[in-house]
Order: structure tokens, then C-alpha cells, then sequence
């Protein structure tokens, strides 16, 4: 995540986000919180100033930040901005075009020593606009596009051409606000910026390997918008997120798109394999904060089609909606705290070619699969996850990560080949009894499953020649040991118990 950190700042400089300026602005005014605003995210700022008619012209503007364990700077060479007021409000001039070098010196084994990584940044048509009181301040802006492009790359010394490396991205139209507030030493940022259409196009090869390998990966998101809102603590290092929680840092934001498609390409010994994939709407949302972090994605209609390496004809497959949540602590509690996880993979279908290599004679239902997992629980952190130290200590072995105090299972759906199996259940934890199952804090609670068609899927299966008969038999006699008939026809059920003396029952019986 070490450029994403970086790149939020110098993504200011594109953006104009920076934090309030004071009463009446002032281009002065503008220029010191911006300033200061690149200092608190570790960046060297110069700049050569003048002031004509009430207006601030910078010149020889740059930004030089160096990154974490000695591993290389970035450095942006800006040039000239002009800051003039107009009315209540400043105008803020940028370049059109502007260069941002990242220098990488890894620091472990790597065999690379150097890489030296030229960008230009391009901006079309940029308007920006400060306007506000003191301590809260609103940044308009707008650009036909914005562009960012590799135009050079030096692996230890030597350049490397387009063949070897391209990169670009694109997006447009882009318009945002941004409103800055200063309260009790927080810098309170609510921001809502529509990107337009973004385009990707990049593809890399290998110098040493064989000629003709490599891989391109290009595409388009559309209609892409983000709001997010952040609580940035002042005087705390950028790059030290535990300090960053403990002194109140908070954010959360959502992006959202209408569409997307990807096309790509690997080339081995002149041997290719391409696929394309492509979605509808989609939506990601993001958390984080001293009571932990969450993440939520959801996308509609994916596609995805790949033609192998010597494949004479594409392989596809297709899913209706995918989405997915995660939620966990981040900081070291003495109480439980909440965690989830859930999926959905809904829909899933493939094409008749997949379904001609494994089911030629169309045994098998060919009916969309569906899978959703939604588990929630407790658990107790005894280790802040941005804590370096308190994280290296972990792996000796000598200290716990936390302990597990609860799992609920809400449901449990998968539906494939005309088969289903449901289920729900919740356990909770004894924490001081790692004896009773070899290590793990010992379970106390149930689940319950509900198998459906299993029976006729066996059978379609043996006609199939997927499984022999003494494997049909195996499997139905381990079904008959974990479950008893439904009240329906071809339905299972099974309770799974596990009581507190750490036996294991199924359906009444016990199996350990």
C-alpha cells in the first residue's frame, strides 16, 4: 500500500484537495495550507514565489517525499501555479503537463538495484476554486480530462522502450467538491468527485525472457463516481496507521460504476492465450476506524471468456451478481469485537463449450449455480494490525493474535447441478480449554443442514462416468452416518452437535 499512501497526496496536488484555509482567502493563505497540507504526508515542498496585482505566482514548484526503509523518493516537478483571488473566492492555475518520477532502491534480495520510473501528468482544461470561512473551506474543480503515463523506464541504468513497459491511464470528465473542516485538531474532509470514463491500457515483457513474451491488459470503467469522508488527525505521521487510529482517524467512502470491460493478452514463445471480461453497475464500500475496518463489494453481470493457448475456440462463463463483505477489528481490545464474512456468487453459468467437455450428453442439469456464505462472530484482538512491532512479535510463536469467542453461521446456500444444500448453526468458544481438540478453544453449539437431490446427482454422475459405483456407494454411506431423511422426496438433514464435555453428535448419535 506504499504508493496508494503517497499517491493520495500528490493526487491532491491534481485534485486541489487540500485542508481549510482562514478568513477572506488569500492566495497566501491558499498557498500555506497547501503547503503544509504536503508536509504532513512526509513531502519536501519548494517553490519560488512573486506577487503581481494580489496574485501569488509559484514557480519551480516540487514535491520530493522519501519512502519508508530506504527504498527510493518520489519527486514531482510541477513548474508554475498562479493563485489570484476572485471576489471571496481564489482561482488556482496548474500546468497542463507535468512530470513525477518515482526512484525505487529495493532493500532485500532483489537482483534489481534500480528503477527509475518517469510519469507525465496530464490535466485538460483544469479550473479549481477555493471559497469558505475560516477553518472551513470548499474546493471546487473540473477538468476535461486527467491523464497519467509512463514515458520512461530505467531498470539499472538501462532504458527500456514501449515494447518493454506501457502505461496509461485516463479519465473524463472529472468534476469534484471538497469541503475542509479543522475541529479539535481533526482535518474533517468530505469530498464527492464524478471521474467520467476511465480507460487503463498497459503491457510489459520481460528482456531476458524468449522473444514474443509478454502481456497486455487494457479497458474501461464507466460512469465512475466517489464519495468518501475522512478524519485525518493533525500532527500524526501519514505512514504510522496505528498512531493514525489512536488519535481518532477515520474514513469511509464508496465507489460506484456502470459498467466495465477488460481485454487481455499473454504471450509465451509467441504462443498466445486472450480472454475479455466485462460487468454491469458495481458498487464498493470501505471503512476504517478505531473500531475496525469493513468492506463491501457488489457487481452485476459478469462475463468472462478466455481462449487458452492453442485452444481453437474461447471458453466462457458468466455470473449474475458477485459480491462480498468483510468486517474485522483493528486495534487490540479487551472486549469482543465483531467480525463477518460473507459471498455471493450468484448465478453462475457456463458455455455450452465448457458443458460439451464435461457433459457431453447433457446429463447434468445446466441450471445457473449459486453459492452465498454469511458468517458473523466475536472475537478478542489482543494485537493492533498496523502495529509493526507488536505484529513481528507474532511470529515468534510466542504470543497469541487474539481469541475467537463466537460464530454464527446465518446461512448457508449451494445449489449446483440440481442439487441444494442449506444450513445455519452458532458455536461459541472456550478459550481455556485448548485440550479437548488439539489446541483450538473447544466449540459448544450446533448446526443444522438440509441436503437436497443428492441421491439423483450420484446417479447422474455414475451415468456420467464421473464417479464409479464403489464410490457412489461410499458416498451415499457417508451421507446415511452425517444425515437422516427429510420429509421431502431425495432430502437429507443433519444437526451437528458439539456439547460442552467436547462431544460430537450428529442427528443424536455421537461420533467422537
Amino acid at each position: 500500500m506504499l504508493v496508494s499512501k503517497q499517491g493520495l497526496a500528490l493526487a491532491a496536488c491534481a485534485l486541489t484537495v487540500a485542508h481549510p484555509a482562514l478568513a477572506d482567502i488569500t492566495p497566501d493563505q491558499v498557498w500555506h495550507d497547501l503547503e503544509t497540507y504536503f508536509q504532513s504526508f512526509g513531502y519536501e515542498v519548494r517553490a519560488t514565489e512573486s506577487r503581481t496585482s494580489g496574485a501569488l505566482r509559484l514557480s519551480d514548484v516540487a514535491l520530493r517525499m522519501a519512502l519508508p526503509e530506504g527504498e527510493g523518493e518520489i519527486r514531482a516537478q510541477i513548474g508554475e501555479m498562479l493563485l489570484a483571488p476572485a471576489g471571496d473566492a481564489v482561482t488556482i492555475s496548474l500546468p497542463a503537463r507535468f512530470p513525477l518520477v518515482m526512484t525505487l532502491t529495493p532493500t532485500g534480495e532483489d537482483e534489481i538495484e534500480t528503477v527509475d520510473m518517469t510519469y507525465e501528468v496530464a490535466l485538460g482544461d483544469p479550473e479549481m476554486t477555493v471559497s469558505g470561512a475560516p477553518d472551513d473551506t470548499t474546493w471546487d474543480y473540473s477538468f476535461a480530462t486527467m491523464g497519467l503515463s509512463l514515458s520512461e523506464l530505467i531498470v539499472d541504468g538501462d532504458v527500456l522502450g514501449q515494447d518493454a513497459a506501457r502505461f496509461a491511464v485516463a479519465a473524463g470528465p472529472v468534476a469534484g467538491r471538497s469541503r475542509m473542516e479543522l475541529v479539535d485538531g481533526l482535518r474533517d474532509i468530505a469530498q464527492t468527485v464524478r471521474f467520467g470514463d476511465v480507460t487503463f491500457d498497459l503491457s510489459g515483457s520481460d528482456p531476458g525472457a524468449d522473444p514474443g513474451t509478454g502481456g497486455t491488459f487494457a479497458g474501461a470503467v464507466g460512469g465512475l463516481t466517489a464519495e468518501n469522508r475522512t478524519r485525518l488527525p493533525q500532527g500524526t505521521p501519514s505512514d504510522d496507521m496505528a498512531a493514525l487510529l489512536n488519535a481518532g482517524f477515520d474514513a469511509s467512502g464508496t465507489l460506484a460504476w456502470t459498467d466495465s470491460q477488460t481485454v487481455f493478452a499473454v504471450t509465451e514463445a509467441r504462443d498466445e492465450a486472450t480472454g475479455r471480461t466485462s460487468s454491469g453497475a458495481g458498487t464498493m464500500d470501505f471503512a476504517m476506524s478505531p473500531d475496525g475496518m469493513t468492506y463491501d463489494l457488489d457487481v452485476s453481470g459478469v462475463e468472462i471468456e478466455v481462449t487458452p493457448q492453442g485452444m481453437p475456440f474461447p471458453l466462457a462463463a458468466g455470473m449474475d451478481r458477485i459480491a462480498m463483505n468483510l468486517g474485522a477489528p483493528v486495534s487490540a481490545a479487551q472486549a469482543p469485537q465483531d467480525i463477518a464474512l460473507g459471498l455471493t456468487l450468484g448465478g453462475a453459468s457456463l458455455s455450452e463449450a465448457i458443458w460439451g467437455m464435461i457433459d457431453p450428453q447433457a446429463m447434468l442439469p445446466r441450471d445457473p449455480a449459486t453459492i452465498v456464505l454469511d458468517m458473523t462472530g466475536k472475537v478478542t484482538p489482543y494485537t493492533d494490525l498496523f502495529d509493526p512491532e507488536a505484529l513481528a512479535k507474532l511470529e515468534t510463536g510466542n504470543v497469541r493474535p487474539g481469541e475467537i469467542n463466537a460464530l454464527t453461521l446465518n446461512s448457508l446456500t449451494a445449489e449446483a447441478a440440481g442439487a441444494r444444500l442449506t444450513g445455519e448453526g452458532a458455536f461459541t468458544f472456550d478459550n481455556t480449554d485448548l485440550d479437548s481438540f488439539d489446541g483450538l478453544p473447544a466449540p459448544e453449539g450446533e448446526v443444522n443442514l438440509r441436503l437436497v437431490g443428492a441421491n439423483a446427482l450420484i446417479d447422474k454422475l455414475m451415468a456420467l462416468g464421473a464417479v464409479d459405483q464403489a464410490q457412489a456407494m461410499g458416498a451415499r454411506m457417508m451421507l446415511g452416518m452425517f444425515a437422516v431423511p427429510g420429509d421431502a422426496e431425495d432430502s437429507l438433514t443433519s444437526t451437528i452437535r458439539v456439547n460442552k464435555r467436547g462431544q460430537i453428535l450428529a442427528n443424536g448419535q455421537r461420533i467422537k
